[in-house]
């Protein structure tokens, strides 16, 4: 199987998506929320390109399996997300090598590898072709268990594919164009992205955030039926642009139903853009008003809700520091932070520390 030399700065990439998920699930499950009972799994990439599996039923310890060489799977070259249908089974896409993007879905696993299926979405006829430094936001719509993953293309357009679940695999797979069909502009070369839906009405709306080449924050949104429009979330709030190459965070509060999309500033300030419905967004500067510390250059990012009055209840964004720690924000009824890697005894866990990791990403199968 080919093999991909990788320069150091990319050996070095760190994505804090699923560590900060992993840390607090060893560390402080009170950060995370009270979780199912269940296999939990992250996703990481190493040096070598291959994708590997960390999963430990509750209770037990961590077990490491290199799926790219127990299932035969396509090497990969960046980008990773993961999430959950309602079925409970797990998808998991990554960019592979010759610039496909490969889906995995997971009913099961073990150090033997994983059971379910392995398809390449994008080698459909007609599919547009990701960019090399294409990030990827996945989810799924809980009123039909319809998969939609997004990607950048060639182009800098944004694009869509979804398809039904379960069964795989899947008998139809639709591309979408949202950023022409919304008249947006195009995003950045190598933009963050990250998608949220909001199911607390009957009609799902689905967001989707991205930088465009104006380091504004936009916005394409489905309206559940068959339009997509753009909103410049930067300049609805009249907030400071991102800093280039900012990492996208988002979700919808489902105590609220605010929504909530976080970046880095130029000065590496955590901002946020909240929506609170009518036609208004507000920018916070988290890390002034929280008086957090800076965050690292490239950090990536990732967030949750956990309920009112449960525990450290309120809205959480999480960061690298640049002194490589892992920083929580949370924004409840006042602002505040707190080190997340010295509440969890200050380290990796043994299972990633002779790690070179890439890329991390987080699921589990509930019970």
């Amino acid at each position: 199987m080919k093999r991909r030399i990788l320069t150091n700065a990319i050996q070095k990439r760190l994505s804090i998506v699923g560590f900060t998920v992993l840390s607090i699930l060893l560390a402080s499950v009170s950060l995370y929320g009270q979780p199912p009972a269940g296999e939990r799994l992250v996703f990481y990439l190493d040096s070598n390109s291959h994708l590997h599996a960390l999963f430990a039923p509750n209770g037990s310890g961590w077990t490491d399996v290199d799926i790219t060489v127990t299932d035969q799977i396509p090497v990969a070259t960046g980008a990773l997300t993961s999430f959950v249908d309602d079925y409970d089974d797990v998808w998991v896409d990554y960019l592979e090598d010759n610039n496909q993007i490969c889906e995995l879905v997971i009913t099961g696993i073990s150090s033997s590898g994983f059971t379910g299926g392995e398809f390449v979405p994008t080698s459909v006829s007609g599919a547009p072709l990701p960019a090399s430094a294409s990030q990827l936001t996945g989810l799924v719509d809980s009123n039909d268990n319809y998969i939609h993953v997004f990607y950048e293309g060639t182009n800098a357009n944004v694009y869509e594919f979804y398809h039904s679940g379960p069964g795989y695999p899947p008998p139809t797979i639709t591309f979408d164009d949202p950023t022409s069909f919304a008249k947006a502009p195009v995003a950045a070369y190598g933009s963050g992205l990250t998608s949220y839906i909001d199911l607390t009405s009957s009609i799902h709306y689905m967001h989707v955030n991205y930088l465009g080449t104006n380091q504004n924050v936009y916005e394409l949104l489905w309206d559940g039926g068959t339009k997509w429009y753009s909103n410049d979330l930067t300049s609805l709030a009249g907030a400071p642009v991102a800093a280039s190459g900012s990492a996208l965070t988002g979700f919808i509060d489902s105590t609220t139903q605010y929504m909530h999309v976080f970046y880095l500033g130029t000065n590496q300030n955590v901002y946020e853009l909240v929506y609170s419905g009518g036609a208004i967004w507000i920018s916070y500067d988290v890390t002034s008003t929280a008086g957090a510390p800076v965050a690292a250059s490239g950090s990536a990012l990732t967030g949750f809700n956990k309920l009112v009055d449960v525990g450290d209840w309120g809205v959480h964004v999480m960061y690298l520091g640049t002194n490589g720690h892992v920083y929580a924000l949370r924004i409840a009824a006042t602002f505040s932070y707190f080190d997340a890697t010295a509440a969890s005894g200050g380290g990796l866990p043994p299972e990633l520390v002779h790690v070179r990791i890439r890329q991390l990403s987080s699921a589990r199968f509930p019970a």
